[in-house]
């Protein structure tokens, strides 16, 4: 088994590789277009190579040198936010890299697909989404609507191809080494002015955040379990934007002016309010930060302070 990790630089990619060399699986090959901060320890233990995905011939050469046969496809577009502005880098980055990936299984000897997607694919919701949920998915961001695209295009080569195809919607995502999201950017806002804050819509808005660490286990389990399915990952409860800027605020021990806005949404393409119903009965989360204060402070604590 040779494991490939398209964006196993980022954030998520290397606390799930650490994951999986702690569980005994060394030599992954990870892919991504910049591996500056790649820590030294997956280094020593893993094959970092600096590569666009979108870059088909020089994929297919690394997937046949070392030969390939399971990827967990965690590259895409981060910046949400941006996307809103620029659709390209999602349409790019998300869409392009998933239909490349499916591309592969054509001339390489893939039996194996995991894909994360997101909750973003749902749209607004004003009720817990189940897993069976049958309502019509109407993302509202270029992102959202990407990740649907690669859904589709994934499982539908899978099938074709009888590979086993594993799918996550991933929750908000929090831990060590954050490089992006609300507590990234509150931490960057604190510091830039301790003294005042403005914050992206009114904070009313409302989602279920998850350690790293949970969902890298999440992860890890339902790789080796080599059971097909797609998945709802997260915790069932959930915690506002403004019980997270009050948290973030005594984390840094700073009392600041603060200043919301009136709208709902923070950004073009920003979903208020989406909550899980369940999880998978594989698995259990311990809690989303609404539940433990200790969760919110340890992410924090993580956080790269200058």
């Amino acid at each position: 088994m040779t494991v490939m990790v398209t964006g196993g630089a980022g954030f998520i990619g290397q606390h799930l590789i650490n994951y999986f060399n702690s569980m005994g699986h060394t030599g992954i090959i990870a892919i991504d277009k910049h591996t500056d901060h790649v820590r030294k320890n997956l280094l020593e233990l893993n094959t970092f190579i600096e590569l666009n995905l979108n870059d088909y011939d020089s994929v297919e050469k690394v997937c046949q040198e070392y030969s390939v046969d399971e990827v967990v496809h965690l590259a895409a577009n981060s910046d949400i936010q941006n996307g809103a502005l620029n659709s390209e880098p999602d349409f790019r980055d998300t869409l392009g890299s998933s239909l490349n990936l499916s591309e592969l299984t054509n001339f390489v000897g893939i039996k194996k697909i995991f894909f994360a997607s997101s909750s973003a694919i749902f749209g607004v919701r004003n009720f817990a989404i189940k897993k069976t949920d049958s309502k019509p998915k109407l993302p509202i961001s270029y992102y959202g609507m990407a990740k649907l695209a690669s859904e589709k295009i994934l499982s539908s080569t899978a099938q074709e191809k009888n590979i086993v195809y594993q799918c996550l919607r991933f929750p908000n995502v929090v831990g060590p080494n954050l490089t992006h999201g609300l507590l990234f950017d509150l931490k960057k806002k604190i510091e830039r002015d301790p003294k005042t804050l403005k914050i992206l819509g009114n904070g009313f808005q409302s989602k279920p955040f998850m350690h790293v660490e949970d969902l890298t286990k999440a992860i890890y389990n339902l790789w080796i379990s080599n059971l097909s399915t797609t998945e709802n990952i997260g915790p069932v409860d959930n915690i506002t934007v403004r019980e997270i800027v009050q948290l973030t605020c005594n984390a840094f021990n700073v009392t600041p002016d603060i200043y919301y806005e009136t709208t709902a949404t923070g950004w073009i393409g920003d979903v208020p309010h989406y909550s899980y119903e369940n999880y998978p009965l594989w698995f259990a989360p311990k809690d989303s930060i609404r539940t433990s204060k200790q969760s919110i402070t340890n992410a924090l604590e993580f956080l790269p302070r200058n």
